[in-house]
């Protein structure tokens, strides 16, 4: 669907340098002075790839170069027209997906063990920080009880509060780690000739603060024990 005059740009590209449909962009000869204006008509699909796509004519009016003359095509099924002579390469579908499998195969497991390591260091921190609450307010705990209150109660006005804490800090914390992620993924990325998108699942959203819920509820458990073991003498103890 490109129109003589105009260009297709990858998604790579658009994403890479800001480029939107309407801007222009230049491209310069890697050795020699010659520049190349193009309109961009559209964004093709191609996150992974940096490429301005053209119509026969105007490639080969650009480029100067004899008709008939091409580099590549695009094709949804096997090209049988063209001489096996004139065929230096050909890219499939599986060819492009090869560096992302090896990556997941190579990778995978490792990100298991990122992800167990971050869960332990998740539940032990909390629960070290959920500790000494509970152990500054001993005597708190203590006066409670013997002022008649449950353990039911007594949790609602410790535990509670942490886990409201705990669950709300997850939800906002989530979105705000994956802006500043894609920022410095862009970043970072602009350093290189290539690109790779940043791409996270929706369902990663989800399971991320379940996740961190489900872990606090087993720290939560710990806790209203810890409360359950506070002794009533513990408020006649004198304080420094």
């Amino acid at each position: 669907d490109i129109k003589d005059g105009g260009a297709f740009i990858s998604d790579g590209y658009s994403q890479k340098y800001n480029i939107e449909v309407g801007d222009e962009v230049t491209l310069k000869e890697s050795y020699g002075d010659k520049k190349y204006n193009f309109k961009v008509e559209g964004i093709y699909d191609d996150p992974a790839t940096i490429a301005v796509y053209l119509t026969d004519s105007d490639f080969i009016k650009t480029f100067e170069l004899e008709d008939g003359y091409f580099n590549g095509y695009f094709s949804n099924t096997k090209i049988k027209d063209i001489d096996d002579l004139y065929i230096a390469t050909t890219i499939t579908k599986d060819d492009l997906t090869k560096t992302s499998r090896q990556l997941i195969l190579s990778m995978g497991s490792m990100i298991s063990m990122f992800a167990t390591a971050g869960v332990i260091m998740f539940m032990l921190i909390v629960y070290l920080l959920s500790k000494v609450i509970i152990e500054k307010n001993s005597q708190s705990i203590s006066m409670t009880k013997i002022l008649g209150y449950n353990n039911r109660e007594i949790n609602s006005l410790y535990i509670t509060t942490t886990t409201i804490v705990v669950i709300a800090s997850m939800l906002l914390t989530v979105p705000i780690v994956n802006v500043t992620l894609k920022y410095i993924f862009k970043v970072a990325f602009a350093q290189y000739s290539g690109w790779m998108p940043y791409y996270v699942p929706a369902k990663i959203f989800v399971e991320v603060p379940l996740l961190g819920i489900v872990s606090y509820a087993v720290i939560a458990f710990i806790l209203t024990r810890r409360v359950k073991k506070v002794p009533l003498d513990e408020a006649l103890k004198n304080v420094e």
